[in-house]
């Protein structure tokens, strides 16, 4: 196939997806058409105040306000703190540090002084390896245990 038949039959399908796409909207349209005058006949008062607060909310966004309901009760609950922000505290102490600090020296000074709640198994098993890892966080592993702040070289 050339250049030219594959423009054709991209623009056929794009056309059949928009004639799809009609159809499915006047389906869509009669359906709620149905619904409203259902809810008008019956006279249901519990759909009538929904449909007052949230008028014309699509299915995909009231799934998406649930989504995002949840996701901020969950984060409500567990205090969020965000990764840079604890690498960036760290490299801060340890900058501050003449001298490597150990796992636990860290866990305490993060702890202390800039109230972070953190636990020590994720601050040494995620947290620190990720900084290892890392080559825009300027601390350094020295030895098992114990990071520093790595000087640019």
């Amino acid at each position: 196939m050339n250049d030219f038949q594959e423009k054709e039959v991209i623009y056929q399908l794009m056309s059949d997806i928009m004639q799809e796409k009609k159809e499915l909207n006047q389906q869509f349209n009669l359906l709620k058409k149905k619904l409203e005058k259902l809810d008008s006949a019956t006279g249901n008062a519990s759909t009538k105040t929904t449909t007052a607060i949230t008028p014309d909310l699509s299915l995909l966004k009231k799934e998406r306000i649930k989504q995002q309901d949840a996701y901020n009760q969950q984060n409500k609950s567990n205090h969020y703190i965000s990764f840079d922000r604890i690498a960036r505290t760290i490299a801060s102490i340890l900058k501050q540090s003449e001298v490597p600090l150990s796992n636990k020296q860290l866990f305490e000074r993060i702890r202390t002084e800039y109230e972070i709640t953190i636990s020590y198994a994720n601050l040494t098993n995620n947290v620190l390896r990720r900084i290892n890892e890392s080559t825009s966080i300027p601390v350094e592993r020295a030895h098992r245990g114990y990071w520093q702040y790595r000087l640019k070289n």
